[in-house]
């Protein structure tokens, strides 16, 4: 079988096992919200995930992903073109996201290297993605966060929704409170 046969046939097997979420979406959830349901749904049922991609270029999460990565605003990345830029043929620019993904041709482009001065005088390097990555690291954040969030202890707290530094912190008094004096912060870079 052709490999784009196959994968034309993984898509089809999964968008019958995931017609619950277009039934949801029809109703007017947002992708992300569907998707937490369905991680419901199928941990119940103790059955693993497959192709999720179709879930990803799905349109309405192409248009969620956009309204999240315009909301946090940013620069552009190596291609230089702006959120103002990329909304004016946003239309466009989707659908040929949309179609990159479903043809398995997307290829992401490389990031923007700035660096930002910190307060001990050395510089913390930042990449940039274009905006058009962006749109796509969303999208799979859309789809990929319900199912592996799930599977993260309550003590985790590092880029997690609903998590922040303050409640680490508290855990951190809390945990001390009862008797624990040692805490130990590692930066892997600062390894190497």
């Amino acid at each position: 079988m052709h490999e784009s046969s196959r994968n034309l046939a993984k898509v089809n097997s999964g968008e019958r096992r995931y017609a619950g979420c277009r039934k949801d979406l029809a109703g007017g959830l947002c992708i992300e919200t569907a998707c937490w349901g369905l991680v419901r749904k199928e941990r119940k049922k103790k059955r693993k995930w497959h192709s999720l991609i179709d879930k990803v270029w799905n349109w309405r999460n192409l248009n969620e992903a956009w309204e999240k990565v315009k909301q946090n605003r940013g620069a552009g990345g190596i291609d230089d073109v702006t959120i103002d830029e990329f909304e004016r043929n946003l239309e466009q620019n989707l659908n040929e996201i949309q179609r990159l993904l479903r043809q398995d041709m997307y290829v992401p482009k490389p990031v923007k290297r700035v660096y930002i001065p910190k307060p001990d005088g050395r510089q913390r390097p930042l990449g940039i993605p274009t905006i058009r990555d962006r749109v796509v690291q969303q999208a799979l954040k859309n789809v990929i966060e319900p199912i592996f969030e799930v599977e993260f202890r309550d003590s985790s707290f590092g880029y997690r929704p609903g998590k922040s530094a303050k409640q680490a912190i508290e855990q951190i008094e809390t945990v001390r409170g009862e008797g624990h004096e040692w805490v130990v912060d590692a930066d892997i870079k600062a390894f190497l």
